[in-house]
């Protein structure tokens, strides 16, 4: 299991070269386009790797976002009171792990984490729930495992409501 790995907010020390998840534009990113997104305050980019060793095994980026509400299923956007055109969300933009650490469930620990993360964020600046972009329909379902749902534009752009994060935490 994941027990002797550390997440930590990404930084200089952290060594990245060797990362490869198998996927060219997760790769590239965490190895040369994160570093200006977190420069100009676009995300944040959080990193496991093992205990005392500074290599990335992985990584998710988190940020602020919104959606338009006649992109949630009317069950829900039926909830938000008028005069809301959209409602504010985290987006859990990139989840990435090494080849060598996959199928380990290091893909859970990192999506517990950043759901941990993001309930904290909406304790400050309230959001309605979390949004990911699936790159695949294996990562959508890997997702709907864990309780994310599909928005109605794209079976692949999956939402956790707040309430449910809440939830698998207090229950």
């Amino acid at each position: 299991m994941c027990k002797n790995f550390e997440i930590e907010l990404l930084s200089n020390d952290h060594t990245r070269n060797g990362f490869d998840c198998g996927e060219v534009a997760l790769n590239k990113y965490i190895k040369s386009s994160v570093d200006l997104d977190i420069k100009k305050y676009l995300t944040r980019c959080y990193v496991s790797i093992e205990e005392n060793n500074n290599i990335i095994i992985g990584y998710y980026t988190l940020s602020n976002h919104a959606i338009a509400i006649d992109t949630l299923p009317k069950s829900r956007s039926r909830k938000i009171p008028p005069g809301y055109s959209s409602v504010g969300t985290i987006l859990l933009g990139r989840l990435a792990i090494d080849l060598n650490y996959q199928n380990l469930g290091l893909g859970k620990y990192l999506l517990v984490d950043s759901i941990k993360r993001s309930l904290s964020a909406a304790r400050i600046s309230q959001a309605y729930a979390i949004i990911t972009h699936a790159k695949n329909e294996t990562a959508a379902k890997f997702y709907e495992h864990y309780g994310f749902l599909p928005l109605r534009d794209n079976k692949q752009h999956l939402y956790l409501p707040m309430k449910t994060a809440e939830k698998i935490f207090t229950d």
